[in-house]
């Protein structure tokens, strides 16, 4: 309980923005809640599959999963005005004609450096 009302929290504050790109920092972030989990079901042991099991057992969701439900959460709150955020200073449109199109489409950034990653 004490992990879900004060670790996590912190954990996720504006995780929609920061999310890391790196694997490395991706598991240092899993990590903590793989020692919460441990702690939480007081098993300690080494074998393989024992935190996997214990994560289940809470039905703790990944933190990579709920970032990426927040990111979601926030680009739909964009699109439909929901925070005083610009789409249009984000999102460009996806202009092409198609009926597999529709107006809500938009262009995904691609670019040759890491500017849009971080």
């Amino acid at each position: 309980a004490a992990y879900n009302t004060i670790v996590r929290p912190t954990q996720e504050y504006c995780s929609s923005v920061w999310d890391p790109y790196h694997q490395k920092d991706i598991d240092k972030i899993e990590n903590i809640q793989r020692q919460a989990a441990r702690f939480a079901t007081n098993s300690y042991s080494k074998t393989p599959g024992t935190v996997s099991n214990a994560l289940k057992s809470l039905d703790w969701p990944s933190l990579q999963s709920r970032r990426i439900h927040s990111r979601l959460t926030l680009f739909h709150k964009m699109v439909y005005n929901h925070v005083d955020i610009d789409p249009k200073q984000y999102l460009t449109p996806y202009n092409r004609q198609s009926r597999h199109h529709h107006h809500l489409a938009f262009q995904i950034p691609t670019t040759t450096v890491d500017y849009y990653k971080y």
